[in-house]
């Protein structure tokens, strides 16, 4: 997709910058009614029925570049983490939860999976898109624009919320009593210790795609990191882990 970030003084390293979607347009008649009260008569150039029509948001009446703004970042306000262990007799439990809050990801992979005009599969969220005259839906229509005019240009359609709470490991271990140990043993073994764990058990989020904890966007230029950051482009998810094992002290 079109450049999607925006780094200007003022506002935070690699911004997520572009439009604002109001919604689709119905029929004809709303298109024109948009026209009318433009200066040139047009509000938005090549918009048709079943097309996003974007908020003018400098008022001038048509939607122009000047109608482009910073929609969010996703450096995240807030990072926290939990680490506990807790005993009881001879068992033991550690958890490790870690979260970030206040940020946004473009979740870039419905440029792919929301529309029917770039050739693959498109998820069961494009059934509810415009197909005649009167529809209110909430995608576009199919065979939409994916110029740099079209309804797939940077906008705030692509933003979710980042935010996200992850189990990151819990680990339940028993050790056996060393009266035990040293009976079966004698005095090879001096500790025998088993655990079971798993690692990223539950994510608490609101991100509709794979994983919200979202990499930077590789760059050719080296700038990945600091300009695409937050985007998820077909990110594979961490995968959920799980583990037994045994300690054995000699």
């Amino acid at each position: 997709m079109n450049p999607f970030t925006y780094t200007a003084k003022g506002s935070p390293i690699g911004s997520f910058y572009g439009y604002t979607v109001d919604h689709v347009a119905k029929d004809q008649a709303e298109i024109d009614a948009l026209n009318t009260k433009a200066p040139n008569g047009i509000y938005q150039d090549g918009i048709k029925p079943g097309d996003f029509i974007f908020k003018d948001i400098n008022g001038d009446g048509q939607l122009t570049d000047a109608d482009q703004k910073v929609l969010g970042n996703a450096m995240p306000k807030f990072l926290y983490g939990i680490n506990g262990s807790v005993r009881y007799k001879k068992f033991d439990l550690n958890i490790v939860i870690s979260g970030v809050s206040g940020l946004k990801i473009a979740n870039t992979t419905r440029f792919f999976t929301h529309n029917a005009s770039t050739g693959g599969n498109s998820t069961t969220a494009f059934l509810d898109r415009w197909r005649k005259p009167g529809d209110v839906a909430a995608l576009p229509r199919a065979g939409q624009s994916i110029t740099a005019g079209g309804n797939l240009r940077p906008s705030d359609f692509f933003l979710e919320n980042g935010s996200y709470t992850r189990l990151r490991n819990v680990t339940i271990g028993f050790t056996i009593p060393n009266q035990s140990i040293t009976s079966l043993t004698g005095n090879v073994i001096t500790n025998l210790r088993f655990y079971i764990a798993a690692e990223n058990l539950v994510t608490i989020t609101k991100y509709k795609g794979y994983d919200p904890e979202v990499s930077s966007l590789n760059s050719d230029r080296g700038e990945g990191f600091i300009f695409r950051r937050g985007m998820d482009n077909f990110q594979l998810p961490q995968p959920r882990i799980f583990m037994a094992g045994v300690q054995i002290g000699l």
